[in-house]
């Protein structure tokens, strides 16, 4: 990880004025910590919109900082794991990525990237075996369960951990664990996608859900934040925070997950700092239920006087603050492979289908992409997913979107988080993550302008 930044830096040499360091305010980072991830995010951001008058220039070193930050983030990812779960674990979700990367663009700096982690791997794969590291806070949690589950074995259990890769990682965990094994755990996460992982559909979710409230055969689910509330499951009588701390509002909903009588909770940390975060929320529990016995002691008559004179004051806040509609702006702009800067089409060319989804009309744009095979092809809403859209310059493959079926058209819809927007007078570049979020005139879908 350290050669990797070290080669990321070098980059900037070229630069002159502008170096990894500056690129964001975040100190006193350290790898595999959550302020690592949010220092290289940050950067990586940055990278994406650098400016150059050499656009070749530009390209080279935008595609060199994108693969380099990528790796740094995954490695990041990987440390993470490590220190929650198995150097196994952790493995496997690097061995993933560097498969994931060999099928890709694969160039001459992914070969080099590559070829450092296996000259590595026959070590990492000998400590990854090696029973003395095993790590001590799974041992605290498999002693838990055990123990909840010799007092009673009808005991369903909430586990909720930070990330979606620690969920797989505990999942196989368990899974592995001859001792464990009978509890058949399964998992609940969001519907978001991550840079390796898709999310869960909504009836995906609701079929895991199911399958635990009915069947005593699964008799735990390793869960992210997608499950702190909003979800009842009255069979659930053990909560376990493991590593997963919030706010007293998150600490309050996660606890009551466990809805059957006699509930327990546990948070299982080794983070000082976790702790001390969890006391402040159960002081700040305490201050909120001595208030809520104050207010009630309140007269009903006073009491409905004061939260009408708030709501009042809140609203002539809300009201004379405004919110102005952002402007539309009118100005063709360009699209650019976020990876290597290729240009991918105009703004004049998008056009939106039911006010969400975008594709790009003209021969022109047919010429950027290449398509593989979706991985799981198959019928959403008004699509039918057909294939992957790539870029289609040479050791690029950057991920654009998906090619689908719309009635009787064959169309790219392409995802914006792919691309930086390009002024065309200024050259001023930025990066949206959402299409809401891009005001540029929208022209809707026409199969008239398709058949021309």
């Amino acid at each position: 990880m350290k050669e990797t930044e070290s080669l990321a830096k070098s980059i900037f040499g070229e630069l002159g004025t502008i170096s990894l360091e500056n690129l964001s305010q975040i100190q006193n980072r350290n790898f595999g910590t959550q302020k690592y991830e949010q220092w290289i995010v940050a950067v990586q951001k940055k990278c994406a919109v650098l400016h150059l008058p050499d656009k070749d220039k530009e390209s080279r070193i935008c595609t060199a900082l994108f693969l380099y930050t990528s790796h740094l983030r995954k490695f990041n990812d990987a440390l993470l794991i490590n220190e929650h779960a198995r150097t196994k674990d952790a493995l496997d979700y690097l061995k993933d990525f560097f498969s994931n990367v060999r099928s890709a663009g694969f160039d001459e700096i992914e070969q080099d990237l590559t070829r450092r982690f296996e000259e590595k791997l026959q070590e990492l794969e000998s400590i990854s075996m090696d029973p003395s590291n095993e790590n001590p806070k799974l041992k605290d949690l498999c002693f838990i369960l055990q123990e909840e589950y010799h007092l009673n074995p009808e005991t369903r259990t909430i586990l909720f951990v930070k990330t979606r890769a620690l969920v797989d990682a505990l999942k196989k965990w368990i899974e592995e664990n001859s001792i464990l094994s009978f509890l058949k755990p399964d998992i609940l996460t969001g519907r978001g996608k991550t840079s390796q992982n898709i999310g869960m559909t909504l009836p995906a979710q609701k079929c895991v859900l199911d399958a635990f409230r009915a069947s005593g055969d699964k008799k735990i689910l390793i869960a992210t934040s997608v499950a702190d509330e909003g979800i009842d499951i009255a069979q659930c009588n053990l909560v376990i925070l493991y590593e997963y701390v919030g706010n007293v509002i998150k600490m309050i909903q996660t606890r009551g997950r466990g809805r059957a009588k006699g509930s327990k909770c546990f948070l299982l940390t080794s983070n000082d700092d976790v702790i001390e975060k969890e006391k402040i929320n159960i002081y700040k529990e305490k201050m909120m239920n001595d208030s809520i016995l104050s207010l009630q002691a309140w007269d009903e008559t006073v009491f409905k006087k004061k939260i009408h004179q708030i709501q009042i004051h809140e609203k002539f806040i809300r009201d004379s603050q405004g919110k102005a509609e952002p402007a539309l702006d009118k100005k063709n702009k360009k699209l650019l492979c976020r990876k290597c800067k290729a240009f991918a089409c105009h703004t004049a060319d998008i056009r939106v289908i039911e006010e969400c989804h975008y594709t790009v009309v003209g021969d022109a744009f047919k010429e950027r992409f290449m398509t593989k095979a979706h991985p799981r092809p198959k019928s959403v809403g008004i699509f039918e997913k057909k294939a992957k859209v790539f870029c289609a310059r040479q050791n690029c493959s950057h991920d654009w979107g998906i090619h689908v079926k719309y009635k009787t058209f064959e169309i790219p819809i392409i995802k914006i988080e792919s691309f930086v927007v390009e002024d065309i007078a200024t050259g001023e570049q930025r990066l949206y993550a959402k299409w809401r979020d891009f005001h540029f005139e929208k022209l809707p879908f026409d199969p008239a302008e398709m058949s021309k």
